[in-house]
């Protein structure tokens, strides 16, 4: 199941990185990309000597977790339904929502959006 595709820049495991527990999930780039690596101790220094990058982690990790909260919602019976298609589709377009016409583009097949859906290819299609 596909949990999230992540933005450039985002930082991925960040909770587990703070708690110094494993990554419970596994990342696929679509294409090329550059990934930095950030020890537990050089995070924990750099959160204990400037106190607003401590506040930037936990409202990432309060984001983190909302989301997880409403991908775990959005998994029950209704998850098959074409709203939940909607709902992934409009949540591609943040900050477009005032436009008449909206396209959206995506790298990810019809099998692929199933799986963040919790549905099938052909729920998609």
């Amino acid at each position: 199941m596909i949990l999230k595709v992540a933005e450039p820049g985002e930082a991925l495991g960040l909770s587990a990185l703070i708690l110094g527990t494993p990554y419970e999930v596994t990342a696929e780039t679509a294409g090329p990309c550059q990934v930095n690596f950030l020890r537990r101790d050089a995070l924990m220094k750099l959160l204990e000597q400037h106190g607003e990058w401590g506040l930037h982690a936990a409202q990432a990790v309060s984001r983190e977790f909302q989301s997880a909260y409403g991908d775990i919602h959005g998994t029950r019976a209704d998850a098959f339904f074409r709203g939940e298609v909607r709902r992934l589709l409009l949540s591609w377009t943040s900050g477009r929502e005032q436009a008449e016409e909206i396209r959206v583009r995506s790298i990810l097949t019809h099998e692929e959006m199933a799986q963040m859906i919790g549905s099938s290819r052909e729920t998609v299609s």
